[in-house]
C-alpha cells in the first residue's frame, strides 16, 4: 500500500532521533532477547546452579575443544588411565564371551528344536 506524502495537513511524520549511547542500548537489548530465545528457560544462573547441567556444559566443551584438536582436555594421569583402560577392555571380553555363549545356546537350541520336529516325523 503506498504511503500518502507528508503534507503537514492529512499525514504527520513523527520522528525519533536516537543517539549513539540510545542505538547501544537498543542493540544490547536486541541481543539480550535473541540470547534469551535461543536458551530457552534456563537462564544462564539456572544452569550454573544444576550441577548436572554444568557437568553436560562443561563435557560438551571438553569434547569439541577435544575433537578440534585445540587441547587436550581430558589427559588424566597414566595410571589412572592404565587402569581405566584395563576396566574397559575386561567389558570388552565379558561382552564378546556373553555374545559367544548367546550364540552357542542357540546352537543347542536349533539342534534340540531340530531333533523334536524330527521325531515328531517332520510334521508340525
Amino acid at each position: 500500500m503506498p504511503r500518502l506524502p507528508v503534507d503537514g495537513k492529512k499525514v504527520i511524520e513523527h520522528r525519533i532521533t536516537l543517539g549513539t549511547k540510545e542505538r547501544q542500548l537498543l542493540q544490547d537489548v536486541a541481543t539480550s532477547y535473541r540470547i534469551d530465545a535461543i536458551s530457552g528457560d534456563d537462564s544462564i544462573i539456572e544452569v550454573l546452579g544444576d550441577f548436572g547441567k554444568l557437568t553436560a556444559v562443561l563435557a560438551a566443551v571438553g569434547g569439541i575443544l577435544e575433537i578440534l584438536g585445540i587441547t587436550d582436555v581430558f589427559d588424566f594421569d597414566d595410571s589412572i588411565k592404565a587402569e581405566v583402560m584395563g576396566i574397559k577392555k575386561k567389558i570388552v571380553d565379558n561382552e564378546k564371551k556373553a555374545i559367544a555363549t548367546r550364540a552357542a545356546v542357540s546352537d543347542r537350541e536349533r539342534e534340540i528344536f531340530k531333533r523334536i520336529f524330527e521325531q515328531l516325523g517332520g510334521v508340525l
